[in-house]
């Protein structure tokens, strides 16, 4: 299996999927003018490794320093994604991880989870 890895670009976060470690990393700023554009090659990679062992676990690692309105759409549906992974019965764990201060990062990552049972969230300061 292939690993995935998009640089970070001025508008858009650097990701990196790990596929034999199955673990998902966006790290950076995420305010793209086509989100559609920037996630599709996220989702794809997802619904192809997903597949191939439907009960393996996988985690995601968030680190979002800002992401516009535009993006926190793609974000819920990633984390809709993973709960139908969970839903097979695979472990699904997300680090959703911000700067200490930020209430409001803090705040949308308890939003796009928030009604989702098969994800277990691990919300916490950025890490260095």
């Amino acid at each position: 299996m292939s690993h995935l890895h998009m640089p970070a670009a001025a508008t858009t976060p650097q990701v990196d999927f790990y596929a034999a470690r199955r673990r998902l990393v966006i790290d950076g700023e995420c305010f793209p003018e086509d989100p559609l554009a920037f996630f599709e090659p996220i989702f794809a990679t997802l619904r192809r490794h997903l597949g191939v062992n439907p009960k393996e676990p996988i985690e995601a690692l968030v680190r979002l320093r800002y992401v516009n309105s535009a993006s926190t759409k793609a974000f819920r549906n990633l984390m809709l994604m993973l709960e139908e992974y969970g839903k097979g019965g695979a472990s699904v764990t997300v680090f959703w991880e911000h700067d200490e201060e930020d209430d409001a990062m803090a705040e949308l990552g308890q939003d796009i989870t928030w009604d989702l049972h098969y994800i277990t969230m691990q919300s916490g300061a950025l890490s260095s």
